[in-house]
């Protein structure tokens, strides 16, 4: 063979060198490629294939998220996410911003395991630090549902009630 095939990665390495645009772009990925990497080991086990680090930009980290039921949690653990990548990956971490992309998950697992993942029960998500409801929120509920339509008034009560356990 004249020209025997060469991998694709010392191809780009070659005209990196040469083409500043590609290489800024290599760059870029490469260190999103880690980011990925460090924000799963963060994630609990059965979130993990539907967050994805998509972009870095003036201190915003964007993940793109499978559903928006997986968004959801992720806003409730937002400044534990953003504390635990600032101490460990970006310092200048502002904000965390989320995009819903449902290919995510059909990308990061292969059809068997997607398959065997579907038919797994899921795992019970818990905050580390639980959001209690003072005493006095708990009465301004109450207060306020004798006010209010009595579907309404029925789920401030309840709120009301989970917030005194």
């Amino acid at each position: 063979m004249k020209n025997p095939p060469k991998p694709l990665s010392s191809l780009l390495e070659q005209f990196s060198d040469s083409n500043k645009p590609l290489q800024s772009l290599m760059s870029q990925s490469a260190a999103l490629k880690e980011l990925s990497k460090a924000l799963k080991t963060i994630l609990p086990p059965n979130m993990r294939p539907h967050v994805r680090a998509a972009n870095y930009r003036e201190g915003t980290l964007i993940l793109h998220i499978s559903s928006a039921a997986w968004q959801m949690h992720l806003n409730y653990m937002r400044e534990e996410l953003i504390s635990t990548l600032r101490q460990s990956v970006l310092p200048s971490l502002v904000s965390i911003s989320f995009k819903i992309n449902p290919d995510i998950l059909t990308s990061n697992l292969q059809s068997t395991e997607l398959s065997e993942y579907k038919l797994k029960k899921p795992i019970a998500f818990t905050l580390k630090n639980p959001r209690k409801l003072s005493l006095q929120s708990s009465e301004i509920l109450i207060n306020l549902s004798h006010s209010v339509s009595p579907a309404l008034a029925k789920a401030l009560k309840n709120l009301a009630i989970h917030g005194m356990k």
